[in-house]
């Protein structure tokens, strides 16, 4: 997740990702301990158990999440994106 998410947009935003905004698989902290991995080992591996991140316009959103939760998906929101300043990170967890 960390190297895909920016490049859906360009390099003037930052990711901002609200780690806990969504429900991380037990198997993931299993790994994690059984590994001995990093959380940024975790985060660049499993994506920490988030399968898809769409990047939706504001005014979209409502609709967007009401078509996926229809089509049987689970929906988190999960951060946003923020003007970025020159040498900070793309993507902040």
């Amino acid at each position: 997740m960390i190297e895909n998410v920016p490049r859906m947009f360009g390099d003037g935003l930052q990711a901002r990702i609200a780690a806990g905004s969504w429900e991380v698989p037990a198997v993931f902290s299993y790994l994690k301990q059984l590994g001995d991995l990093s959380d940024e080992d975790c985060w660049q591996t499993f994506n920490m158990g988030l399968g898809m991140i769409l990047a939706v316009p504001a005014a979209k959103k409502a609709q967007a999440v009401k078509q996926l939760e229809e089509a049987g998906e689970k929906v988190f929101e999960v951060g946003q994106l923020a003007d970025r300043a020159a040498g900070e990170k793309i993507v902040i967890e």
